[in-house]
C-alpha cells in the first residue's frame, strides 16, 4: 500500500511538468514555422535537391516542437495549460491548412 503514494506523487509531478511545457513548445513550433515559411516559402520541396543545413534544422526544430506540444498536452489534458496549448495548436493547424 505504501508504494502507491509515491507513484501517484510522481505521476502528478510529471503531469504538472508536461502542462507547463505545452505552451512554450507551441510557441517554439510557431516561431520555427514562421522562420521556415519566411525563408523557404510554404510550397512543396523536392527531396532530390541538396538542401541547406538551416532548412533541415528548421524542419527538425518545427516537427519536434509540434510533437512535444501535442504529446505534453495529451499527457496533462485536464489542466488548463494543456487545454490552451492544444486549442492553440489545433487553431494554428486550421489556419495553416485553410490559408495555404
Amino acid at each position: 500500500m505504501r508504494l502507491k503514494v509515491p507513484v501517484v506523487r510522481v505521476l502528478k509531478i510529471i503531469r504538472d511538468l508536461a502542462a507547463w511545457t505545452t505552451i512554450p513548445a507551441f510557441l517554439s513550433f510557431v516561431i520555427a514555422d514562421q522562420i521556415f515559411n519566411t525563408k523557404y516559402g510554404g510550397g512543396p520541396h523536392d527531396g532530390l535537391l541538396v538542401r541547406p543545413a538551416l532548412f533541415e534544422w528548421l524542419l527538425v526544430w518545427r516537427n519536434w516542437s509540434l510533437g512535444i506540444s501535442v504529446a505534453t498536452a495529451l499527457i496533462s489534458i485536464p489542466k488548463w495549460r494543456s487545454l490552451i496549448g492544444l486549442t492553440l495548436t489545433l487553431t494554428y493547424f486550421y489556419f495553416a491548412v485553410t490559408t495555404y
